[in-house]
């Protein structure tokens, strides 16, 4: 009986760490470095720079004035075109007070009309009488109708001037906006091209702004560990302090690639060469500490 409950215990063990066994997690240490979201910004203006701001390590906010170009010919090319809108504009003419003399003629024939039919219903006057101020009517009021037409036509024309000018004078006020140099995001000056008194060309690269509040570590891990991942996975970043200490960030998984990126020199055998490497972006929150081409490691369990 004895043997028997001693051959029971033995199998037991045996279970229990044939189960320990089976409950080790291999892990897999996926390495790469750290990246920010830069924006690379271009000069939209021509000219020399009056004002800069735009050292590196500056911290700026998204649409604060990093530098100016000189805007100055810009400037004085729109006043002088707001001056030719308002001389167009000065130019309209006022239908009505130029038909005022034929309104006025046509008012004195439709009186001297109205007096003719009296007479002619009493028998005082002869038609032919009539029928001249009723022609002379037709002639007033066809001339007063050309002389509309041709004034609307020429205030149409003014109009148009007038509107081909103002859209001339938006585009200057757009070319003067964007001698205002500006940054798109908040974040920090990485690099700077340019400074005060240098020539800015439209197309070459002022400075470089990156993110920095929040690091994206690009890892690689082979393609066993990539079936096991999903976005929004929470994993821990651990970066070398020096001195043998890890310090490990809190990370989410916010993109895994579609297809491989490469496949490690230091692989030998077949079956490892063909373990290719795919890539994977882990968005880390930075207390200051984190740099940009920092090494990290992600640690995975697979």
């Amino acid at each position: 009986m004895q043997e028997l409950r001693g051959g029971v215990v033995l199998a037991l063990v045996g279970i229990l760490a044939l189960g320990g066994c089976r409950a080790k997690v291999e892990r897999y240490v996926a390495t790469g470095a750290f990246e920010a979201h830069e924006v690379l910004v271009s000069s939209e203006a021509n000219g020399r720079v009056v004002s800069w701001r735009g050292q590196e390590g500056v911290a700026v906010r998204a649409g604060e004035v990093v530098g100016v170009v000189d805007s100055t010919q810009l400037y004085l090319q729109m006043l002088s075109l707001r001056q030719r809108v308002q001389g167009a504009r000065l130019s309209t003419t006022d239908i009505v007070t130029q038909t005022e003399a034929l309104e006025q003629q046509l008012a004195m024939l439709r009186s001297e009309r109205e007096r003719t039919l009296r007479l002619v219903e009493s028998h005082a006057a002869n038609k032919k009488q009539l029928d001249d101020l009723d022609a002379q009517l037709a002639i007033v009021s066809s001339q007063k109708r050309a002389l509309q037409s041709k004034i609307a036509q020429g205030n149409r024309q003014v109009d148009a001037q007038s509107t081909a000018l103002e859209i001339q004078v938006a585009q200057l006020e757009d070319a003067i906006s964007k001698c205002v140099l500006r940054s798109p995001i908040d974040g920090v000056i990485l690099q700077s091209f340019i400074d005060r008194g240098e020539l800015a060309v439209a197309g070459h690269p002022l400075f470089t702004v990156g993110q920095l509040d929040t690091m994206t570590l690009r890892a690689y891990v082979p393609y066993s560990a990539l079936t096991r991942m999903k976005l929004g996975d929470s994993v821990t970043v651990f970066v070398d302090r020096g001195k043998g200490e890890m310090a490990g960030y809190g990370g989410v998984v916010r993109w895994l690639s579609s297809r491989a990126e490469f496949t490690p020199k230091a692989v030998q055998t077949k079956d490892e060469r063909e373990n290719l490497m795919y890539a994977v972006k882990v968005s880390v929150p930075n207390d200051g500490l984190l740099k940009v081409g920092m090494y990290g490691e992600v640690r995975l369990a697979y």
